[in-house]
């Protein structure tokens, strides 16, 4: 994904006691899902880990939009079923189908340290 882009939007996702991830999303991806994230950034949730991903529940209500079930190490995707934004770990093909959304930019080693579920804040940077 292209890193120059006027659909860009950076950011923080601040795992408490233990750092920050910085992510992009791109509004050509998921227009409408999100328009609907951004609603309610900035905002507090538990991310919990599943094998190969970081699961973030969050209070959106989306549908399917260009909706994938493979996904590279680090790519930020919507889950419309259990309405969470996922993070993938390593490369991985899934059974469900998630809406892409964008990246992981830096601190992703951040995320690989967490053994169960931690409290983060996220909130937009640009």
């Amino acid at each position: 994904m292209s890193n120059r882009t006027v659909s860009r939007q950076k950011f923080r996702i601040t795992v408490i006691g233990k750092g920050e991830v910085i992510a992009n999303m791109y509004r050509h991806l998921s227009p409408s899902t999100l328009l609907r994230i951004n609603r309610v950034v900035p905002f507090e949730t538990h991310i919990i880990r599943q094998s190969n991903m970081i699961i973030m529940p969050i209070n959106v209500v989306s549908g399917k939009e260009k909706i994938r079930d493979e996904f590279k190490k680090g790519e930020i995707a919507f889950g419309p079923q259990e309405s969470a934004i996922v993070i993938f770990l390593e490369d991985s093909k899934v059974t469900r189908k998630y809406n892409i959304l964008g990246e992981v930019e830096a601190g992703l080693e951040v995320l690989n340290k967490i053994v169960h579920s931690e409290t983060v804040k996220v909130e937009r940077i640009e």
